[in-house]
């Protein structure tokens, strides 16, 4: 397990800075909810942050490579999904965590209008957060870019297993259909193509650690990727897709480079 996150902590900083279609989904809106964990006896524990009309920006990275059709049981085609390499939440006053398990999707329904963030487990495969619906996604076939599109969305069925764990804990939004409803929202989709500044960043951020990794103890790499990393992350300068990419290698360097439990 800890060669696997170290071969994708590794992978991610070479793959996003190459020629790789990828397309970064960004839907903003306005949730109540919670993080909490579970104890040793499969108890929750008290919550570690309680937030109510919070607004929270959830950002998933997809290769357009995975996308799939989707089809009715009257062998209709009605929209694509692709499965989400990188999912990450900030929500205002809280914090941005990284969304761990489980495996989510993101869908468009061509025959509605509409888009979707879903769990995108065998069995469980509910939506997450719907909108918003307009008419620019009866046609879109998630290869290019798009937006932003105003709208409303709704959060639904956070409370239903698997529950969705991220770096901070198990996390609850409370606001659903059958009490807030809907709220304002936008979405947003970028073509990730890599800017020379953002490549040159990372590969300043990337080489000592990569280099490390190479030629000496893996761990000892690691923790320097992760240290490295995060004094970029405050730093000022980076666009948006910079960013996103150097959140992600951070999270995947940090739980590498983790002792073995």
């Amino acid at each position: 397990m800890k060669s696997h996150l170290r071969l994708i902590a590794i992978g991610f900083v070479i793959t996003t800075c190459s020629f790789a279609q990828q397309l970064i989904l960004t839907q903003t809106g306005t949730g109540s909810g919670e993080i909490k964990t579970l104890d040793g006896g499969g108890n929750w524990n008290a919550p570690i942050f309680t937030f109510t009309d919070a607004a929270f920006t959830l950002t998933s990275i997809v290769d357009t490579a995975n996308r799939h059709e989707l089809w009715t049981a009257q062998s209709e085609r009605y929209g694509y999904a692709i499965h989400n390499s990188l999912v990450s939440i900030e929500i205002a006053g809280v914090g941005n965590f990284t969304v761990t398990y489980p495996g989510t999707q993101s869908i468009v329904n061509n025959l509605t209008g509409g888009f979707a963030f879903c769990r995108d487990e065998h069995g469980a495969e509910s939506d997450l957060f719907d909108g918003p619906a307009d008419s620019a996604f009866l046609t879109w076939d998630m290869l290019t870019g798009i937006g932003p599109i105003s709208g409303t969305g709704s959060l639904l069925q956070w409370g239903e297993i698997p529950w969705i764990y991220t770096s901070g804990g198990y996390l609850f939004f409370t606001s659903s259909l059958s009490d807030h409803g809907a709220f304002p929202m936008t979405f947003t989709a970028q073509v990730a193509v890599p800017e020379p500044s953002a490549c040159a960043a990372l590969a300043g951020l990337g080489g000592a650690g990569l280099r490390n990794i190479s030629q000496t103890a893996p761990s000892s790499g690691l923790s320097g990727l992760v240290s490295v990393c995060r004094r970029g992350l405050t730093a000022t300068g980076w666009d948006q897709k910079a960013r996103a990419r150097l959140h992600a290698i951070c999270c995947y360097a940090t739980r590498a480079a983790a002792p073995a439990s």
